[in-house]
């Protein structure tokens, strides 16, 4: 029987990012795809207008239909939008886990939508984020996972990682789309450090942190262990971020058929 992956994230109608790329993704990886809508997010390739939360009673019925009747072999979490529906996560993983789990910590748009509201920040650095697997921050998510200053360079992401390590994350993975220079992203726990290089593309891409944390769930729910999950998630964002084009007005979509 295939393995199973769980996405717990926001929508996305144009299909660019949240649960319909990560649906997307996990079936391009192999793995049988799962979805708990946590928000219904009005969005396009040109950004976020509104968030229209999931009621939690109905959000809580639904993971409950997934761990009762087939639970998945891992979890990918995105955004979150509420406090309520964050605590509902923390309810389920810890009745049900430990299971492989990816934080993608979406915590504000970059047209600045809250993906999850503001008075729940706290809750996922300190109750979420060490009962997870492996969170992936964007700079400016590690800057707020840490209270300091986005890094900008290597070694300030690798100081911003190893905060979030001593928060309880096992690993943490700061993605370095936005360093000065050449793009690296640094893998941290399990007492290693990698780095996973990559190319500088040209224009915005749409979608590309849904992909890479979906891409990593699945090598995880695969029995791939941390660091080879997130080699060969790299390696297929990258042929995807390549083959990406523009269907709409905004920002590039991925080609989520590239080779995993």
């Amino acid at each position: 029987m295939r393995r199973a992956v769980l996405s717990i994230a926001g929508t996305d109608p144009t299909g660019g990012a949240g649960v319909q790329a990560d649906l997307q993704v996990l079936a391009h990886c192999g793995v049988h795809a799962m979805a708990v809508p946590t928000a219904l997010i009005e969005q396009d390739s040109r950004g976020v207008r509104r968030v229209h939360a999931v009621f939690p009673s109905i959000f809580e019925k639904q993971l409950l239909a997934c761990f009762e009747d087939a639970p998945p072999d891992a979890v990918k979490i995105g955004a979150l939008a509420t406090d309520e529906i964050l605590r509902s996560v923390c309810r389920f993983l810890h009745r049900y886990g430990p299971i492989p789990t990816v934080l993608d910590p979406v915590l504000q748009s970059s047209s600045g939508a809250y993906l999850l509201e503001r008075r729940a920040w706290d809750m996922l650095r300190f109750e979420l984020l060490p009962m997870t697997t492996l969170v992936t921050p964007n700079l400016s998510e590690a800057a707020i996972l840490t209270e300091t200053d986005a890094p900008t360079t290597l070694d300030a992401a690798e100081t911003a990682g190893r905060r979030i390590l001593a928060q309880g994350a096992p690993w943490a993975l700061v993605k370095g789309g936005h360093l000065v220079g050449e793009p690296v992203d640094l893998l941290l726990g399990g007492g290693g450090r990698w780095e996973f290089r990559g190319k500088r593309f040209e224009g915005e891409i749409h979608g590309t942190g849904c992909a890479l944390s979906s891409a990593i769930a699945a090598g995880l729910a695969l029995g791939q262990a941390v660091p080879e999950a997130v080699g060969r998630a790299h390696a297929y964002l990258q042929e995807a971020i390549a083959r990406s084009e523009q269907r709409g007005k905004g920002r590039r979509t991925l080609d989520y058929s590239a080779p995993y």
